[in-house]
């Protein structure tokens, strides 16, 4: 399928970046930087205007409340499900649409190259360029991890559009905490042999499928700021989150995790990894014309070669390894998420669903007074001289008893 975008990158902007991207490798840049270019504008419109003026419009008291950091935040956080929702319709759109993706074999599946996938590419591309900047002009509210992650976000990026699962998983961290533990992770792919460019295009809505389960982990974000915390509402929400967080990410990305682990395995097979095999010559699948290009005022739905910036059309052994074992790790690691996402949605709720625990009652500064009303015994007497005298017994609470003598 073609480039579905209706506007085609003007000629001198081509011009201008073909350079860098002759240099590092990426034959396709050129056909796609004005949407990259309009989606990091669209983004930064999202968050500097819209976010804004929503969030006062239909949450005025809570939004005028928060301080500078938490409407930062939320105004992030808003961009963020902006972007998830696009990229999803975009990824299902073009999954059902995409008939030439469809019918492709495992070399079109590694190597080829499809104008609809670009274009996905392009929307997380503008996503991941707007982060970088957001993270570095608010450093003091995002962090040095988060600045680093936005880094390695955009390398993964830029290095040769590489792994689409890398790509889903830094899209989830974006909408959730400090993901620096994880940026050697994303450098290890990010580090493509340049000759490798286009790689896995194929599975890029795949992947890019792990992020519906981040509209509900935005909306979970959005009701503790709102002080729904532990209600209805966002028990609702915690189990979409956990149910499409299980099936997206646990079910749907293992599966096809494993497909990918058997398009290299067989490319293997046929002599395509270098390190592995010299044989370097592919025995099928060099010559499909099942795909497109981006459009030249053309319909998007048509068929050329998808192999046509395939290269050397090898593998190196390095780089599959390395793509299955971080592939592995991912996977390992989203089961982890997946248990401290209950552990923590647990936390917000009573028993028996949830862990939460009641709050510790106060400890009493000072001893609580008995109420009953005082005891009192009054004597009359008289001195030897002649004097009266009258003599007053009082108990009340936890005082021993008191007494007072009054003479007369």
């Amino acid at each position: 399928m073609r480039d579905p975008f209706p506007i085609s990158s003007p000629q001198w902007l081509s011009e201008a970046v073909k350079p860098w991207a002759d240099k590092m490798s990426l034959p396709t840049l050129p056909l796609h930087i004005h949407e990259i270019i309009i989606a990091l504008i669209f983004y930064q419109t999202i968050n500097v205007v819209v976010a804004p003026a929503l969030s006062r419009h239909l949450f005025p008291q809570a939004y005028n409340s928060f301080n500078r950091r938490t409407r930062i935040n939320w105004d992030v956080h808003v961009v963020s499900m902006v972007q998830s929702l696009l990229v999803n319709t975009t990824a299902l759109w073009i999954m059902y649409y995409d008939t030439e993706r469809n019918s492709m074999n495992w070399a079109d599946k590694i190597w080829g190259y499809d104008g609809a996938l670009g274009f996905l590419q392009s929307l997380a591309g503008g996503y991941f360029i707007w982060d970088l900047f957001t993270c570095t002009y608010h450093i003091d509210i995002f962090g040095v991890g988060m600045l680093m992650h936005a880094i390695s976000a955009c390398t993964v990026f830029s290095l040769g559009f590489v792994s689409y699962s890398l790509l889903s998983s830094l899209f989830f961290f974006s909408s959730s905490s400090s993901s620096s533990s994880c940026l050697s992770l994303y450098l290890e792919l990010a580090l493509t042999d340049s000759s490798q460019r286009p790689f896995l295009n194929y599975y890029g809505p795949v992947f890019i499928l792990y992020e519906l389960s981040s509209p509900a982990l935005n909306m979970h974000w959005f009701m503790d700021k709102l002080n729904m915390t532990g209600s209805i509402y966002q028990l609702i929400n915690g189990i979409i989150l956990i149910s499409t967080f299980f099936f997206c990410r646990l079910v749907w990305g293992s599966v096809n995790s494993v497909l990918v682990f058997k398009d290299i395995w067989i490319a293997m097979q046929n002599g395509g990894v270098v390190g592995l095999d010299q044989n370097l010559g592919l025995k099928y699948g060099l010559d499909q014309p099942t795909a497109a290009v981006t459009p030249q005022d053309q319909p998007f739905f048509g068929s050329e070669d998808i192999m046509r910036y395939a290269g050397a059309r090898t593998l190196p052994a390095w780089l599959a390894l390395s793509y299955l074992a971080s592939n592995i790790v991912l996977n390992v690691l989203n089961w982890y998420w997946f248990a401290k996402m209950i552990e923590a949605l647990r936390k917000r709720f009573d028993p028996p669903f949830g862990t939460k625990r009641p709050e510790k009652e106060e400890k009493a500064v000072a001893v609580e007074e008995k109420t009953t009303e005082p005891e009192i015994e009054i004597q009359r007497g008289l001195y030897d001289d002649g004097r009266k005298t009258i003599e007053i017994t009082g108990t009340q609470g936890t005082p021993p008893a008191v007494r007072s003598r009054r003479r007369g």
